[in-house]
């Protein structure tokens, strides 16, 4: 006899569970030795004898004296000795769950049916004994799916004889109850409303000791029933009938059974009520609790009923009992069952879900990680209705890790996970959809946080009313009720609406009710935490002395709850610093802010290194100590501002925005200290950061988003930094690094490294793939929900192909940021780049030369907040249409603005490009940054219009980053210099809401004069579709657009050229080209090179967006161009270019535009209408 059966033999107190349907709990069963032979004799004496002398098992299953005398002389006849054999096996197996016994007396009670005529009087019962084992066996062991097929397709046969003797109504208890099994295993909700139907008709018409059985079964029907379909009067009936079996007269050992049962009808209804009760998870409890000490641990059922022990440690923690406990008891039950049983997966559930309280507690990552472990477990269950479930509380996990460790998967991969369980499409069950709504509003807003992206909090909200407007609510409505009025909380810190704020607070403070009784003990924290922030917030807005002392009673209810979770406390110490630090300011408060700053070193030390909002609560620490610095001027408040920031930025795991945030704040901190080095050394660090910033898998918005919230000065800060230590090269890769990085990503993904198609094919391949995948930007407006998921996805793979690629011999480099010396090659092709740059701490330019160091120019004369205010001005004036009555107004300004530009920009400038020898008309390659790239440096004149200015003396061309020139130098080094075989011309005079351009027709007729008829192809009205231009734009390698260009000031990838039949889009232009550095494109179209007032370092226009599609050389315009100009301009160009015979050439394009609009200001046309024309490329 094995250890768990001389356990199990010991205890004496032995009983059953539901699942033994064939036998009597109450009653004790003798484990002996079967016999091992059968009686030869079948006299009539000899059966009363063996009748009156049954063993005790045999009795305890009703297995009457008149059942064994049926005359049965068969050969192999059946006899009491193998039934009683397998009763044995039986109750051995509930006493030591070993799987042997069960098969033993499944094998034995197959082998006295199949023994049993079909009309032996003894057969039913069999059929019952046999469809009695075969449900045991499949419910607590890992046996198959069939073993619940053939037991209930006993029962049916027994069940349907008809009558209401007791073997009859037991055969339909037990059919109902596989049926009720049935549902758990495939969530199929008829099998849930036919157990109940039949468990319903058994329990009215059971008049026998067994009726308190049937009225369990029908409890835990009825309580599953609730979940799938509401109805309060399904739990309250559920309810009843559960304490209606307590008071039947039932054995005593069925007692932990009946126990168990009301605890789990309670637990239900605790979860899902509209107004739960505290008093139900704590009689549950006790209930659970008395069930599970009455039972011996080798009994089949000890695990179910420790399973539900420990869950419902989740809901309400006995005082004094700690996390830890609470998880001992579900791992130890874990444990007792031999792996791949199915009860091990709830097992698992309730061990995550209970982990909750102790990652809370501790706020470590291993605790984290370990409650991840148990949920991925639970996961693998089969069974149909647990699984969904299960996946939710997965994703709970995930949304967790993601909140605090960053990993955009995880939350990624749980919203993929949740959508179509709330919204019915993997779950029918009314609680599992309903839960599952209510961590999607938690995923979704914790996204949301992250990315910042509208369409998140948008989807937070829609959840959380779906999920107001459930049958079912509980102890979980107070959570999405609160996210939604986060939400509108969150809506308040982004557009100010004080309204927004309201709501929020009066909202959440209707919660207060709920959340004191819900999901769990630590809940309720959560909901103090947020309406502290509230009430400061207000107190911000409105200055209202109440609203602080109501902002810092919530955090003290936070910080003095021993159940609050650590995070909420750490978060409550922080709103504490805030609220103080906004007294402070409101008060001109030293004493405040010393409090402040004592909160913020607490809430600092609070979050442990690893935690992903470290870099958030250091920072905050950072800001105090500076605002402490700046009043009384102390140099240890200097260094702890810098050092809090050093250690923010830095932190590894924090998220990324909160570490730039930090950084760049560190940077300028020590910039205007003076100290040089600190300020250098964050400047790159944060330039470092832009690409993770700025990810490949977010959106353009959520993009542009992040580079205003602090990246649009970077590059010309660190190149000014780097320019006051004198190095002049940094400052150069430092703005070639920190500019135009949504440029920077496009030209990441057109590359072809030819050496890794080589070397390492199939991930040239597959990188390529990829890359293509990702060349068209999305756009947070126009994408359907969760569109972005497959980008992400997407980017993440592009990550590890290039980390992967980094890691071969030879390929450590492949898309680093290129170095000075690479920088360098434009300049073998006879141009001179010359950067400029405005920053808060000074203007300067750096001429690169071939045989010369780099010269530095300061700009001395203006400041960046001059050049950002003439931009400012000029941005707006040039909005307006060329033919208005402002026309006049607009050439003053231009005017005005050139001749400022040739003053503090082109004359100093100029003075030293004509020390360095270059010749007459110098090829200038102008790399305009910040708010430098919005105004016309290529126009600068000086006020005497008989001085020469920039237009006089050099060749002008902008590059949006000089790596796109040595790019494409490099190509044209690998293929030769080409010349384009014919123009295509998209004439497109109309467009909707747009006035028609009649000087297309004579542009037209102009490139017809000057180009020879097979060498001009033309897209002309109708056929200037959307179509066959996305097909030319990859075929052909010049291209002329005559038609009406649009830049969206709102949506810069939404600026578009204006076609037949559609806009023809910056974003899809990225898209599209042939990548050839001997292409070139003409747009006589307006604002086709005009930037982006809010993101100037970007260049996001539509000449860029060719570019970097490949066309080596753009003509576009800054503003909008008169229609009767572009014949002109045209005229001049073309006939310049042809000239004494010479085939189109890209690389004299340069030449040909100045040339054209030298003729348009001998012609006397005013600056405004000029100055627009501008170059781009080689």
């Amino acid at each position: 006899m094995s250890q768990r059966e001389k356990s199990a033999e010991a205890e004496g107190n032995i009983y059953k569970d539901q699942n033994l349907l064939s036998a009597y709990p109450h009653q004790h069963v003798e484990t002996r030795p079967p016999r091992t032979t059968n009686p030869t004799t079948s006299s009539k004496a000899n059966l009363v004898d063996d009748a009156e002398s049954l063993s005790a098992s045999l009795a305890n299953l009703r297995i009457t004296a008149p059942t064994l005398l049926v005359p049965d002389n068969e050969p192999g006849s059946p006899t009491k000795e193998t039934l009683e054999f397998a009763t044995r096996r039986y109750h051995t197996f509930i006493h030591t769950s070993q799987k042997q016994h069960i098969d033993d007396a499944v094998a034995g009670y197959r082998r006295a049916l199949a023994a049993t005529p079909p009309d032996h009087p003894a057969r039913p019962q069999r059929e019952y004994l046999l469809a009695s084992a075969l449900i045991c066996r499949y419910r607590n062991t890992d046996a198959d799916l069939q073993d619940l097929k053939d037991g209930i397709e006993l029962a049916e046969r027994v069940a349907s004889r008809g009558g209401r003797d007791e073997l009859t109504l037991k055969a339909g208890s037990l059919q109902g109850w596989g049926y009720h099994m049935r549902y758990i295993r495939t969530g199929h909700i008829a099998d849930n409303a036919a157990a109940v139907d039949v468990l319903g008709g058994v329990a009215v018409n059971t008049g026998s000791p067994e009726r308190w059985l049937a009225l369990l079964r029908l409890a835990l029907g009825l309580s599953i029933r609730y979940q799938v379909c509401a109805g309060e009067e399904l739990i309250a009936r559920a309810e009843q009938v559960a304490r209606d079996a307590l008071l039947e007269d039932h054995p005593e050992s069925a007692e932990p059974m009946l126990q168990d049962a009301i605890s789990r009808v309670l637990y239900t209804k605790y979860r899902n009520a509209r107004h739960p009760s505290i008093r139900d998870v704590v009689e549950a409890q006790e209930a659970a609790e008395s069930a599970m000490r009455a039972t011996p641990e080798t009994h089949i059922h000890y695990s179910a009923y420790a399973q539900n022990r420990c869950r419902l440690y989740f809901y309400h923690m006995p005082h004094g009992m700690v996390a830890e406990e609470a998880l001992a008891v579900g791992e130890k039950a874990f444990h007792l069952v031999p792996g791949g049983y199915r009860r091990r997966y709830a097992i698992a559930q309730a061990i995550s879900n209970v982990s909750d309280l102790k990652t809370s507690r501790t706020g470590k990552r291993e605790d984290l990680e370990e409650a991840m472990r148990w949920a991925q477990i639970s996961v693998e269950t089969p069974e149909l209705h647990h699984k969904p479930t299960f996946e939710v509380g997965l994703c709970r996990w995930k949304t967790r890790r993601f909140e605090q460790y960053g990993q955009p998967s995880d939350v990624d991969t749980a919203i993929d996970t949740l959508r179509p369980i709330a919204d019915g499409l993997t779950a029918e069950a009314v609680d599992t959809v309903q839960f599952a709504r209510h961590y999607i509003v938690y995923a979704y807003f914790s996204r949301f946080r992250w990315h910042a992206d509208e369409r998140d909090l948008d989807e937070s909200i829609r959840y959380a009313i779906l999920s107001d407007e459930s049958p079912l609510q509980g102890t979980r409505e107070h959570e999405t009720a609160l996210a939604r009025y986060r939400s509108c909380f969150e809506r308040y810190k982004r557009k100010k609406s004080l309204e927004d704020l309201e709501f929020g607070l009066k909202k959440t403070l209707e919660t207060i009710p709920r959340s004191d009784v819900a999901w769990h003990a630590q809940q309720p924290s959560d909901t103090w935490a947020v309406l502290a922030d509230m009430y400061f917030c207000r107190y911000r807005e409105l200055g209202e002395a109440q609203d602080f002392e109501q902002g810092v009673a919530w955090c003290h209810r936070v910080l003095n709850n021993d159940a609050s979770a650590f995070i909420d406390k750490s978060t409550a110490m922080h709103l504490l610093a805030g609220g103080f630090a906004a007294r402070a300011d409101i008060q001109n408060s030293l004493d405040d802010l010393e409090q402040a700053i004592s909160c913020a070193e607490q809430s600092a030390a609070m979050v442990a290194p690893g935690h992903a909002l470290r870099s958030y609560h250091v920072g905050h620490l950072g800001d105090l100590y500076t605002k402490r610095y700046a009043k009384l001027a102390r140099e240890d408040d200097l260094q702890e501002a810098l050092d809090s920031y050093r250690a923010a930025g830095c932190d590894p795991v924090s998220v990324v925005k909160h570490r730039f945030r930090a950084g760049t704040t560190y940077a300028h901190l020590a910039h205007r200290s003076g100290r040089l080095e600190e300020a250098m050394f964050a400047y790159g660090y944060c330039i470092d950061l832009l690409p993770r910033l700025t990810w490949l898998g977010m959106d353009h918005e959520s993009i542009f988003r992040e580079l205003l919230s602090g990246a649009s000065t970077l590059a010309c800060d660190a190149a000014a930094c780097a320019c006051a230590l004198g190095r002049y090269e940094q400052a150069i890769v430092l703005l070639e690094q920190g500019r135009a990085v949504f440029w920077q990503q496009q030209a990441s993904l057109f590359t072809q490294n030819q050496k890794l198609l080589q070397e390492h094919p199939q991930l040239a391949a597959e990188l390529q793939q990829i890359g293509r995948s990702l060349e068209i930007p999305t756009q947070a407006g126009n994408t359907p929900q969760d569109g972005l998921l497959p980008r992400r996805r997407l980017a993440e793979r592009w990550d590890s192909l290039v980390e992967q690629i980094r890691r071969l011999e030879g390929f450590s480099t492949f898309l680093q940021p290129m170095t000075y010396e690479e920088l360098r090659e434009p300049l073998e092709h006879g141009g001179t780049p010359v950067f400029l740059f405005a920053s808060t701490y000074g203007c300067a330019a750096l001429i690169m030369t071939k045989n010369n160091p780099i010269r530095y120019v300061p700009l001395t004369g203006t400041s960046r907040d001059r050049l950002k205010s003439v931009a400012i001005v000029m941005h707006k004036a040039v909005s307006v249409p060329m033919d208005s009555l402002g026309t006049q107004s607009l050439e003053r300004l231009i005017r005005t603005v050139i001749n400022e530009l040739w003053r503090d920009v082109g004359s100093p400038i100029w003075n030293v490009l004509s020390t360095l020898g270059l010749g007459p008309l110098p090829r200038v390659w102008w790399i305009s940054c910040g708010v430098l790239g919005l105004l016309p440096v290529h126009a600068a004149c000086p006020a005497n219009p008989d001085e020469p200015g920039l237009p006089d003396l050099v060749t002008s061309s902008y590059v949006v980053l000089l790596q796109s020139l040595v790019r494409t130098f490099r190509k044209l080094r690998e293929q030769g210099p080409t010349t384009p075989q014919r123009v295509l011309m998209v004439a497109q005079p109309k467009g909707d809401h747009f006035v028609e351009l009649p000087s297309v027709k004579e542009e037209l007729k102009v490139l017809r004069r000057t180009l020879p008829e097979n060498k001009l192809v033309v897209l002309e009205d109708a056929d200037a579709s959307m179509a066959n231009v996305t097909r030319a734009l990859d075929t052909e390698r010049w291209i002329h657009f005559a038609c009406h260009g649009h830049q969206d000031q709102v949506s810069p990838l939404d600026s578009c050229l204006v076609l037949a039949d559609g806009k023809l889009k910056l974003s899809t232009l990225i898209a599209h080209g042939v990548h050839d550095p001997n292409s070139f494109a003409f747009l006589s179209a307006c604002h086709t090179a005009r930037g982006f007032p809010d993101l100037p370092d970007e260049m996001l226009h539509i000449a860029a967006a060719l570019e970097f599609a490949g066309f080596g050389s753009v003509v576009g315009s800054g503003w909008a161009i008169a229609d009767r100009d572009a014949p002109l301009v045209t005229s001049r160009f073309y006939r310049y270019l042809t000239s004494e015979g010479q085939s189109l050439d890209p690389s004299r394009s340069a030449e040909a535009l100045r040339v054209a609009v030298t003729a348009l200001r001998r012609a006397g046309v005013p600056a405004h209408r000029w100055a627009p024309f501008l170059h781009l490329g080689r």
